[in-house]
């Protein structure tokens, strides 16, 4: 039997910049990751009992199938595998509302295989498929948007939207392309903002120097669009915060980055190179909830309850 292996990605180590120095912690994550990839990289195995024989390398599994994939749970990703399904929140004839585990892509990046929020969707609700039409991904390809209406960074818990049909989702986009939705964010970040509370009113553009990054100021390339986040710290310890975002732009990568210039950037943020503190294995960011009008006339807010990391943070700032 020919089975190809993948891996819900989990928070990679990262380089730290100078001002942070070298931190252990992520990379002895970046090694641990490393070595689950090898152990189930994309190639054709073996099933043997108990027992996976990828390229060559024997390891102790148990097997999940989501759709087409399955998922060898090793002792490395066993936790990635098992926060990989998402919790649903609230349902209708009209909307589903989920909370996206932290390691789940929202949609492939046409460039690697690996399981997304999208293919659990067609795979649960196959008459969502070509609700919303047509996306463009990074790789300039087009899939079909399975009626998600927003994304959230793979890294990131929490909150989101899909509709069930195509007039409830150009009902709800309006909302989004106005802003007159409210997301709320937890994020817990290294440092303290001088002010408790306070707005961040900072334009965003692709970054000159890496091109998957964004970035304000001078180091921005092309079109900067207006971006606006409003913060508020709930807790610290005069080394780390915990702090409420309520974006009211949603550009990319928009939290992340105006954190960054304000000088308190997100923990274990690979793509940004923060260093992880406070038990961090991935971004330490979550969705906590969005506030909409419903097909009904209903406004609702859907909540995603703080996952095991960020209450044992808590604990401990």
């Amino acid at each position: 039997m020919l089975m190809r292996a993948s891996l819900f990605g989990g928070c990679h180590g990262h380089q730290a910049p100078p001002s942070f120095g070298k931190n252990e912690e992520c990379r002895q994550a970046q090694s641990r990751d490393n070595d689950a990839r090898r152990s189930t990289c994309c190639a054709p195995a073996r099933y043997s009992g108990l027992t996976i024989i990828v390229n060559s390398i024997r390891t102790s599994v148990r097997i999940f199938c989501v759709r087409f994939c399955y998922f060898f749970k090793t002792p490395h990703n066993e936790q990635i595998v098992e926060k990989g399904e998402p919790n649903i929140i609230f349902e209708d004839a009209n909307m589903l509302v989920v909370d996206k585990p932290a390691g789940l892509v929202v949609h492939s990046d046409g460039r690697t295989a690996e399981p997304t929020l999208s293919d659990w969707v067609v795979a649960k609700y196959p008459l969502i498929k070509d609700v919303g039409g047509l996306h463009t991904l990074d790789s300039e390809r087009y899939a079909p948007r399975a009626g998600i209406l927003h994304r959230l960074d793979r890294e990131t818990s929490g909150v989101i939207i899909i509709a069930k049909n195509d007039e409830t989702f150009y009902f709800l986009q309006r909302q989004f392309l106005d802003h007159s939705i409210q997301k709320t964010y937890h994020a817990f970040v290294h440092g303290v903002p001088k002010a408790r509370e306070g707005d961040i009113d900072l334009p965003i553009g692709r970054s000159r120097s890496d091109f998957r990054r964004w970035t304000t100021g001078d180091d921005a390339r092309g079109t900067q669009r207006a971006a606006e986040t409003h913060y508020r710290v709930l807790k610290e310890n005069g080394t780390y915060s915990l702090l409420e975002l309520r974006p009211k732009t949603g550009r990319t990568h928009q939290l992340r980055v105006h954190l960054l210039a304000l000088g308190c950037p997100i923990l274990c943020d690979d793509r940004y190179g923060t260093p992880a503190a406070l038990g961090f294995e991935r971004l330490a960011l979550h969705a906590l909830s969005l506030s909409i009008k419903i097909p009904s006339g209903e406004q609702k807010t859907f909540t995603a309850p703080l996952p095991p990391d960020f209450l044992s943070a808590a604990e401990i700032l």
